[in-house]
């Protein structure tokens, strides 16, 4: 008898935990980030604000450089509204982009603004 609750007890455990994987995949959002700086991006970080500190995450380009137009698809988590977006372009020099509102976004493009000389984000949202 013994035998059979273990098996009932793993087959429980089994399934709760594919419920919550399969939530959890399901409560993401894609997001396509474009590089309009004019530069190549080295690396890219996107976290929820507030969690920077602890850890930046993993750098969305990858191998290699995000150059003008190219782009790279992420998956964020909507609970969160606002994320920092930091990169590090072709000179070393690391910018950070904060509080940027992500709600209803499928598209930023991180931009270099002339006219008042710094980088922004301009976001495509969901209609």
């Amino acid at each position: 008898m013994s035998r059979h609750l273990l098996k009932v007890f793993v087959l429980a455990a089994f399934l709760i935990i594919s419920a919550q994987n399969a939530t959890s995949a399901e409560d993401t959002e894609l997001l396509e980030v474009i590089n309009d700086t004019g530069q190549p991006i080295w690396a890219l970080y996107i976290v929820p604000a507030g969690q920077q500190d602890a850890d930046w995450g993993n750098d969305i380009v990858g191998d290699g450089v995000m150059n003008q137009a190219e782009s790279r698809i992420i998956y964020y988590d909507p609970a969160y509204r606002y994320y920092h977006v930091k990169f590090i372009l072709d000179n070393k020099e690391e910018y950070i982009l904060p509080n940027v509102d992500l709600l209803d976004a499928w598209r930023i493009n991180i931009i270099y603004d002339e006219a008042e000389m710094e980088f922004k984000i301009n976001k495509n949202a969901r209609g």
